[in-house]
């Protein structure tokens, strides 16, 4: 294997929804352009689609760089937390059921899994989601951009320290302490569909991640895994190294800020009011080693 590559990344694609077309045209056929970055990658996935990831990966000369996992839906680590969600509502909206919302939790598993064994020996591990790259998040195309897969190898190839992750909006633990409210809808927290971590930083704040998915779910509650971060990053600030964006700038804005400087404005001035100093260092200093820095106001 090429030794300029420093990152593993791991992805999943799950069927929630037996017996429909929503999993076949809302994930594995979007899933095509993810499948093809020029990075070592983990897929964990179901006995049936298998063969479509290696085959993918084959055609493009990735085969070496691949490592397909098949595990069954039932046995997913968090498959079983699902008659436990309670407090939250099923809507008709077939993307957002208590099984997606167990499959979502478990890209902390799906980590922890792939730090474990670490099999392309890399020093980080990333997770992207499977169609990330034809999602066009807010009517943008950043993850249309012809150079996409060149941003993704680079940063395989140059990883931040730490726990790295994009934050998309402010939070206080005053935020959480009352979980109805908290989860009376879904909150905006980090973009969690693209990160990346060093192995040992990433076993930490998984495994944290992870215990504190199983207390929530315990008590009914769940809205996607993002929200999660909120309590790992107060508890353990230190542990990542936090950048800034909406969710179609994870990848460009990774190293600091090229896209919608707008937005980072905003959520950087919320930061600034928010009396979290640590927090806000972080990611003032984030802001301010960027060109066309934003300005506080």
């Amino acid at each position: 294997m090429d030794a300029s590559y420093n990152t593993t990344f791991v992805t999943a694609c799950y069927d929630c929804n037996k017996g429909s077309d929503f999993f076949l045209n809302r994930y594995l056929r979007k899933a095509l352009r993810t499948l093809v970055i020029p990075c070592p990658l983990v897929v964990f996935c179901e006995a049936t689609t298998a063969p479509i990831f290696r085959t993918v990966r084959d055609l493009f000369g990735l085969g070496p760089i691949t490592h397909v996992i098949e595990q069954p839906l039932e046995d997913l680590f968090f498959y079983k937390y699902a008659p436990l969600l309670t407090k939250r509502g099923e809507t008709p909206d077939t993307n957002y059921t208590k099984i997606t919302h167990c499959v979502m939790l478990n890209k902390f598993k799906f980590m922890l899994d792939a730090i474990a064994e670490n099999r392309f020996g890399t020093s980080h591990i990333g997770w992207i989601d499977c169609n990330l790259l034809d999602k066009t998040f807010n009517d943008s195309l950043n993850y249309m951009d012809t150079d996409i897969y060149n941003k993704i190898l680079h940063i395989c190839r140059n990883p931040k320290p730490r726990f790295s992750i994009e934050v998309i909006n402010h939070w206080t633990p005053s935020h959480y302490a009352d979980l109805d409210r908290f989860y009376s809808s879904y909150p905006w927290i980090v973009a969690g569909g693209f990160l990346t971590t060093e192995t040992a930083i990433g076993t930490t704040v998984c495994t944290a991640l992870l215990n504190k998915a199983i207390e929530l779910t315990t008590k009914g509650y769940g809205s996607g895994e993002e929200n999660v971060y909120a309590y790992v990053i107060d508890d353990h600030p230190d542990l990542f190294n936090l950048s800034i964006g909406d969710y179609q700038d994870s990848v460009h804005n990774y190293y600091g800020v090229t896209k919608n400087h707008t937005y980072v404005n905003w959520v950087l001035n919320m930061w600034a009011h928010g009396n979290r100093p640590a927090i806000y260092a972080q990611l003032a200093l984030y802001a301010n080693q960027a060109p066309n820095a934003p300005t506080i106001k």
